[in-house]
């Protein structure tokens, strides 16, 4: 589960990377309000449609949203499921720490309460998992936008008129941008990959912890 923890975190890391990679395109100030190139950077030579470029960048921010919420569910889910494991292990020390006559007694008396942590803790794991899956599909559907919404608006470069520019320059600007929109694309669907993968090892490993009291219990 650890190894599968750290793959999703390091798929994060690039998702994190490859966003803020998009936001210095579309919020880095590459364009006048009308569309018209500042002349700078890769995107010098090219003027854009001023609604597709305030398209995109809604689209951007909605996804940002979409991606911080999915980031936070993604945190939930793993403190409950630490918390899950943590208390089923701990389970079994305490019986295999209460080997007498007078241990099992208390033991007997306090396995109500048990059942009652147990249950709190497995309802919350249900709710924050349902709850991560649906950010994740949410986020799936924003990007999916947000890529349509950028490529169109990459689609809408020209040469600018603030100085001889070559076709050339225009097309080398639409690869790089829709280079950078693509690879935030593809990194969440990795990023979503490793996150699931996560959740299927870190339940095998509750399904786990979950039995080890109980054959402590019957030996």
């Amino acid at each position: 589960a650890e190894e599968a923890r750290s793959a999703a975190r390091a798929a994060e890391a690039v998702s994190s990377k490859a966003y803020e990679s998009v936001v210095a395109i579309l919020e880095g100030k590459a364009w006048n309000e009308d569309g018209s190139t500042q002349g700078v950077g890769a995107c010098g030579a090219v003027d854009v449609d001023p609604d597709k470029m305030r398209r995109a960048q809604t689209a951007l921010r909605q996804l940002g949203n979409a991606l911080s919420k999915a980031a936070g569910r993604q945190s939930e889910v793993e403190d409950v499921e630490d918390e899950l494991f943590a208390f089923n292990i701990g389970l079994l020390q305490a019986d295999a720490a209460s080997g007498d006559a007078g241990g099992a007694v208390g033991a007997g008396r306090s396995e109500r309460e048990r059942e009652r942590v147990r249950r709190q803790l497995e309802q919350a794991q249900e709710k924050y998992i349902t709850q991560a899956e649906a950010a994740r599909e949410a986020t799936s559907k924003h990007v999916a936008t947000f890529l349509e919404v950028g490529l169109g608006f990459v689609d809408s470069f020209e040469k600018t008129a603030q100085r001889p520019t070559r076709m050339e320059e225009v097309k080398v600007a639409q690869a790089s941008v829709k280079s950078a929109f693509r690879q935030l694309s593809a990194s969440w669907t990795v990023t979503r990959k490793a996150q699931d993968a996560w959740l299927k090892a870190a339940a095998a490993r509750s399904k786990v912890a979950q039995r080890l009291p109980a054959v402590a219990g019957s030996a």
